[in-house]
């Protein structure tokens, strides 16, 4: 009997190559750029961060799009990493101390029109992203009662007397009176009172939300 002896040749297993590094465009909009970095560095970062990034001239216009601003990808990854995880969490740290418009309005039981009101005579901080800070509302809430209705009431009349018509002119029809009423802008007019201070004492006298507050 001829014994036979079979030897299995190892094989071995190919190692597998690195992913490919994806690959980005020369330029992109704020947005994508944001997604870009969120990508390479792991952070959140959002397009509120790239306007910040543009403003302390970390980056700058490289193109327009269809009227939109364009910045160079390569000049994006030699942002400082530091650098932006700060810009990030003092993004974080402002959305969570402050509201949108209709959420501040809702907070405090007032019409928008009179928060809008208010942020613009400077008794309400805004700052990035049109935000209101929290602590200012509530201040404001206990401080300001009655003049939640100022500027609602002022809408609310200007649109009645405009559809009112008057006892010495002619009757109108209808749809006269229908097209008169959609056609009538509703105005809004509010008291000017001079602007003040309402920062709370949570933060700083110096302290501005987020980098930007409304110039």
């Amino acid at each position: 009997m001829t014994n036979t002896t079979t030897t299995a040749e190892a094989t071995v297993p190919e190692q597998a190559s690195p992913p490919a590094e994806k690959t980005w465009p020369e330029a992109l909009g704020a947005t994508r750029l944001a997604d870009m970095l969120a990508e390479i560095t792991g952070e959140p970062v959002r397009a509120l961060d790239v306007e910040v990034l543009v403003e302390r001239e970390v980056l700058a216009e490289a193109d327009r799009y269809k009227g939109w601003p364009l910045y160079s990808t390569e000049a994006a990854r030699e942002v400082d990493v530091e650098l932006l995880r700060t810009i990030v969490a003092e993004r974080m740290a402002w959305f969570e101390a402050s509201l949108p418009r209709d959420a501040a309005a809702g907070r405090i039981g007032w019409h928008w029109s009179d928060i809008a009101r208010m942020g613009r005579e400077g008794r309400i901080t805004i700052g990035r992203a049109d935000r209101y800070l929290i602590a200012d509302l509530d201040k404001l809430a206990a401080e300001a009662d009655g003049e939640q209705y100022i500027t609602a009431s002022s809408c609310t009349r200007t649109s009645t007397s405009s559809t009112q018509a008057s006892p010495n002119s002619p009757r109108s029809s209808p749809s006269t009176a229908a097209s008169r009423s959609k056609s009538s802008p509703r105005t809004c007019t509010s008291t000017t009172r001079s602007a003040r201070s309402s920062t709370s004492s949570r933060w700083p006298a110096d302290w501005t939300p987020w980098s930007s507050a409304r110039e």
